[in-house]
């Protein structure tokens, strides 16, 4: 715990009222049956940084969450409710116990784990430490302005005032207050399945499609795009990589990147192979060659006048011994010519980095250009989504970074959990109409009746 206490604090800081939340003191030194309303009764000596220092914090996460609410409900009472640094406050507060829950759901330590569940004393007292955060914070709320009129309750904007505030909002005349429990609207994902446009606007079933296409329009002025899946498995990664249906960085891409770079290319040029041999000396090729069987007489070029029928001379014949030999002289290996990849390279920052031990800032920054590349790149008004070269060798140095920071942490490659190798992403939602079919229905035929 002192560890994650370490990194929590740590992160803390970086929020811009952090010291005045943290250190300001405004803590009792006893703060375990003391509420928001009850501080002004307490003698303040102490801050929740102070405590933290003295290790109080140990053992009970659910203490330090109890003075992170009484350090801002503190804050929170000098301020005007709705005003902007009030909303400040708040938000350090609501940023500070997300960081506590993600801490418990990393290491699994909230609800259904109980604490039968659990091993230890110890594993148990953490784990009902979390489910009382939770269970307090699942008792927030929000508050709205409404007004009573003849059809019934008006409301309107919440008051921005927080749960963990004790005092009252002052109201006057008609209006009054409201709890609201979930007061961020939340807007759920459309089922397409479930949306159909009203029967008016239902087409004639003997539309053809393609007229039926031509002529509709989407409600929405973006373009629509589909769900993808990502495919996540050990061999494969998050950089951009090659596949069957889209052209990135495939075999034939990665052999011409190794020839240009790592050892030159060399190709028989028109002056290794004659046009003719010469007539008054024919010779014939060797049947027993299998090579030189399907090579075919060079073509002379336009503007030549054509010489009399020959045949290529056996010194000419080119079989490929000579650009094997050619390319062991070289120094080119053909088993690292197959096994190179764009991943390979290593650039001088990153020699720079191993060397100064601040990998784990060049991964930061690494990510964070990339993700700006990809949202430049998405964010484009175009249909075209070819990756750049500096994009795809961005994120191949983030891997070979990240994989250099795992193999010195001794991350096990078996982490006792297996993943999905499906990821899917909803790039987005569609909340409009479909056309559909017109219902219709069939009458049974009948026989006429005679009177």
């Amino acid at each position: 715990m002192d560890e994650f206490y370490a990194d929590y604090f740590q992160a803390l800081q970086h929020h811009p009222v952090a010291s005045k939340v943290l250190e300001d003191k405004v803590l009792p030194e006893t703060t375990e049956k003391v509420g928001v309303a009850d501080l002004s009764n307490f003698e303040a000596v102490t801050s929740v940084i102070e405590k933290q220092a003295n290790g109080a914090y140990s053992e009970s996460p659910y203490a330090l969450y109890h003075d992170l609410k009484l350090a801002t409900g503190a804050q929170l009472i000098k301020l005007t409710i709705g005003s902007e640094p009030y909303g400040h406050i708040h938000g350090f507060f609501r940023y500070a116990v997300d960081l506590l829950l993600r801490e418990a759901a990393r290491f699994s330590l909230q609800p259904p784990l109980g604490p039968q569940d659990a091993g230890d004393a110890f594993l148990r007292s953490i784990v009902t430490n979390f489910e009382q955060i939770s269970t307090d914070v699942d008792e927030y709320y929000g508050e709205a302005y409404y007004v009573v009129s003849q059809s019934g309750p008006l409301f309107t904007s919440i008051t921005g005032k927080a749960s963990i505030d004790p005092r009252e909002t002052e109201v006057h005349g008609t209006v009054h207050t409201s709890k609201l429990l979930a007061h961020v609207n939340s807007t759920p994902e459309t089922i397409l399945g479930l949306v159909s446009s009203t029967p008016n606007n239902f087409p004639h079933p003997a539309v053809a499609p393609t007229e039926l296409l031509s002529t509709f329009t989407a409600p929405c002025d973006t373009p629509l795009a589909a769900t993808r899946f990502i495919e996540n498995d050990a061999y494969k990664s998050f950089a951009p990589t090659h596949d069957d249906e889209g052209a990135l960085v495939d075999a034939t891409e990665s052999v011409v990147q190794w020839l240009e770079r790592a050892g030159p290319a060399k190709q028989p040029t028109q002056a290794a192979v004659p046009v003719s041999a010469p007539v008054s000396a024919p010779v014939s090729l060797p049947t027993s060659a299998p090579e030189s069987s399907s090579q075919t007489p060079a073509t002379v070029p336009v503007g030549f006048p054509s010489p009399a029928p020959s045949v290529i001379s056996e010194e000419s014949v080119f079989t490929g011994r000579e650009l094997d030999q050619t390319s062991v002289q070289a120094g080119i290996d053909p088993l690292s010519l197959l096994a190179w990849t764009p991943a390979n390279f290593i650039d001088d920052d990153e020699l720079q980095a191993a060397a100064d031990g601040t990998e784990l800032k060049l991964a930061a920054r690494l990510l964070a250009e990339l993700q700006f590349r990809q949202r430049e790149r998405l964010a484009a008004p175009t249909t075209d989504i070819d990756i750049s070269d500096d994009e795809w060798r961005t994120a191949f140095k983030a891997q070979n970074v990240l994989a250099r920071l795992v193999a010195e942490a001794g991350v096990s490659a078996d982490l006792g959990a297996r993943p999905s190798t499906k990821l899917p992403v909803l790039m987005r939602n569609y909340a409009g109409t479909l056309p559909t079919a017109e219902p219709k229905p069939q009458r049974l035929a009948q026989m006429p009746r005679r009177r």
